[in-house]
């Protein structure tokens, strides 16, 4: 064709086309028929976003990361990892109740409670932290 490709198939049980690169022999796959801009529903929107902000791409990453520990590390590490996290998570619940019933606020944000762990400085930098990972930085 024009732009230097040879279709070579359809991708499994549809009809989007799977191109080949003359020059390179690489594959492609050709969504510009499936995928408009502004077909996507309010509902996929918000669901894309949700997953963004609460797991970003991390989570792509862990069949990957395991199978780089291996068969007996993958599952540990899973563990390990997991288990960390729920200390921190207790923890962090912990923290909160003690500075709800020191201050008697109960609409502390995770920032205000970094402020009251760390100050000014630890508050600013959680803040700009969780921007940041909200971004997807």
């Amino acid at each position: 064709s024009a732009d230097g490709t040879v279709l070579v198939g359809e991708l499994r049980d549809s009809k989007v086309p799977v191109l080949q690169a003359e020059a390179t022999n690489l594959y492609r796959i050709d969504v510009s028929g499936i995928l408009s801009p502004g077909t996507e529903s309010n509902a996929n929107t918000m669901v894309t976003t949700t997953k963004v902000i609460i797991g970003g791409v991390a989570p792509l990453f862990v069949p990957w990361a395991i199978s780089k520990e291996g068969l007996l590390g993958g599952p540990l590490a899973v563990l390990f990892v997991g288990t960390l996290c729920a200390y921190t998570v207790r923890q962090l619940v912990e923290y909160k109740d003690a500075v709800v019933a020191e201050t008697g606020r109960d609409d502390l944000t995770y920032v205000d409670i970094a402020g009251h762990a760390y100050g000014p400085v630890g508050s600013a930098l959680v803040l700009v932290m969780t921007a940041l990972n909200s971004l997807g930085i």
